[in-house]
């Protein structure tokens, strides 16, 4: 996914209903990790490598397709969502009115028994950086950590037991990102731009990591000599 610049978007795609964009791809160097620290740690990191490079796309007006974009084919499809929260920076409602809303949306458009809403970001500025925020490998961590901590029932306004979670991931499952504009104004500026999963081969996939610095405890035991 990627958010779109205002200059693009402000004019017309013309008759093919395309047009060029400049997106920022990463850009690996040969020796080291690609990904960044959550936190960045006290000492100089010389491992992580995180940069990107602008590359030109041809970006195409996805509300003009031949044929409507679907998860089956392009893995992103497009809804009419109306919403009955009415402030969606306020975090209380959204877990309470919003989170039903994406449950009934979810079960809807993929026929799933069981949804489960365990997080959600409201973006104030876009990220400038073309990206997938899982892979087969850590869609199954997620879930991992989503149980660990607990699932919380809406309805039955309790935290699930460890052995319907258990019993819950051992079935068949999918991770899902749901977006939407939350301002009363159309998004001109940045809108989010999607990648047709079929046009990316294995071999241009890179591996992004997220790391969580740690604090190192040495057990070594010190003495000064003051003057």
């Amino acid at each position: 996914c990627y958010p779109v610049p205002r200059s693009l978007v402000a004019r017309r795609f013309g008759t093919h209903s395309r047009d060029t964009a400049s997106l920022n791809y990463q850009a690996p160097q040969p020796g080291m990790r690609l990904g960044r620290y959550i936190v960045a740690p006290s000492h100089f990191q010389y491992d992580v490598h995180d940069a990107t490079s602008p590359s030109i796309v041809t970006l195409h007006n996805g509300r003009e397709l031949p044929s409507p974009a679907s998860l089956e084919t392009c893995g992103f499809e497009i809804h009419s969502g109306p919403s009955a929260c009415e402030n969606f920076r306020n975090d209380a409602e959204v877990l309470r009115v919003y989170y039903q809303e994406v449950r009934k949306l979810i079960r809807l458009v993929t026929g799933a028994k069981q949804v489960i809403v365990f997080d959600h970001t409201v973006r104030t500025e876009p990220l400038l950086r073309v990206h997938s925020d899982y892979t087969e490998e850590s869609a199954a961590s997620v879930v991992k950590q989503v149980a660990e901590r607990g699932i919380y029932s809406q309805k039955h306004a309790k935290l699930l037991p460890k052995a319907d979670i258990d019993s819950l991931f051992a079935q068949h499952f999918a991770l899902f990102n749901v977006w939407r504009n939350i301002s009363t104004e159309p998004v001109m500026s940045f809108p989010l731009a999607l990648c047709d999963a079929r046009t990316v081969s294995d071999s241009d996939r890179l591996y992004y990591e997220i790391i969580q610095s740690t604090t190192e405890k040495w057990k070594a035991d010190w003495k000064a000599f003051p003057a």
